[in-house]
């Protein structure tokens, strides 16, 4: 999966594993190793129409959503299984094996989910992102 798919291998690998127990199972995530936004609200700070991803927005996500989490994480996180949405919280307790490829700056995760002006790198300007 890539981005929302890359959140969505998180808590399917176990259950995959599971359901198909002859079988080799192992996640690839493409920028899907996600953690909760602290947006930048100073000067020229962008804003979002994606999902909510500051920690307080998760328990409503999760029964929006009515999510299916991890298992291991879930009896883990007993009184917020709402944690388990995201990899940083998951990751600890999922067994299968997972090849991970993320981004130490993704645009989508700095601009739209934390507020960061596009302004800040260069590279991101609109002559280059045609």
């Amino acid at each position: 999966g890539e981005s929302a798919g890359g959140i969505g291998v998180w808590p399917h690998l176990d259950w995959l594993a599971q359901r198909y127990p002859r079988a080799t199972v192992v996640g690839a995530p493409i920028a899907g190793f996600y953690f909760y936004a602290h947006p930048y609200t100073g000067p020229g700070h962008t804003a979002s129409h994606l999902a909510d991803f500051r920690e307080a927005a998760w328990p409503g996500h999760y029964a929006l959503w009515q999510s299916f989490v991890d298992e291991s994480c879930a009896a883990a996180f007993p009184t917020a299984p709402w944690r388990c949405l995201l990899s940083n919280s998951s990751w600890p307790y999922v067994s299968s094996r997972a090849f991970v490829s993320e981004a130490q700056s993704d645009k989508v995760v700095l601009t739209a989910h934390d507020w960061v002006p596009a302004s800040q790198d260069p590279d991101w300007s609109p002559h280059v992102l045609r």
